[in-house]
């Protein structure tokens, strides 16, 4: 069993108590991949939530070229629409024919950090992610020794942002495990959204829903990507995810 651990005076962020490590690792050694719900305070992940709206000021990314594209929200209401069709346009173009993206991402790296403010609870939940009892915890539940080092981004995906299939695989960069805190309340499988792994021709094998309150990991290669979100979604899809390092 797992004992809560409080690691900020605001906002108590705490691993579920009732979290069986033992079969949480049998379940991953059998796929390498794992979605455990209710892994938090069900307190602390709503305001976690509310913070990611209201505190971060979001870029929208996607690739052009070897380039990825970043435009904040000033550059963003500053395009006409014919310019954010033609935009809409070149990065589905190239969704066509090779690898894509689109959605909105705020990096939480220490440089990152310094323009949120200061009492927000997103400060507490990347204190939680880099800590040693987090990392402890993905160590035994993975069966991986020697986690030194987490990154961590938000993204946010509205209508018609995606992520197409990549294996996160850039190099001997020491990325073990990658991991997903969803943050979407009442999100429905309808809303596309889905954190979908595919086997080596392509196939759909499993599709996961970002249900609230869930931590989805799983061990890098692995092939899979982020399915379109339907015009009809009417929330954001929030995460903060991002790996652990050797």
């Amino acid at each position: 069993m797992i004992h809560a651990v409080s690691l900020a005076i605001a906002l108590d962020i705490s691993l579920n108590p009732s979290l069986d490590v033992t079969g949480l690792g049998r379940d991953f050694a059998a796929s390498g991949r794992l979605r455990i719900n209710n892994i938090l305070d069900s307190n602390a992940a709503t305001q976690i939530m509310q913070a990611l709206t209201a505190d971060l000021p979001w870029n929208l990314v996607y690739r052009d070229g070897d380039k990825i594209i970043e435009l904040n929200e000033d550059q963003i209401r500053n395009l006409n629409p014919q310019q954010q069709a033609a935009m809409m346009q070149r990065v589905y173009s190239i969704a066509a024919r090779q690898f894509q993206f689109l959605y909105y991402s705020y990096m939480l790296d220490d440089t990152a950090l310094e323009k949120v403010n200061q009492d927000s609870a997103v400060h507490e939940c990347i204190a939680f992610l880099r800590g040693r009892f987090f990392i402890e915890f993905v160590e035994k539940v993975t069966g991986t020794e020697n986690l030194v080092r987490v990154s961590s981004q938000a993204s946010c995906y509205r209508s018609g942002h995606f992520l197409l299939p990549h294996d996160d695989g850039v190099g001997d960069t020491g990325r073990k495990i990658a991991y997903v805190v969803n943050l979407s309340k009442n999100w429905l499988s309808g809303w596309g959204g889905l954190l979908q792994f595919h086997d080596a021709s392509g196939n759909v094998t499993e599709a996961l829903l970002p249900a609230f309150n869930s931590l989805s990991l799983f061990r890098i290669p692995a092939m899979h990507s982020v399915s379109c979100v339907t015009p009809f979604a009417i929330e954001p899809r929030l995460a903060i995810s991002g790996w652990l390092y050797t």
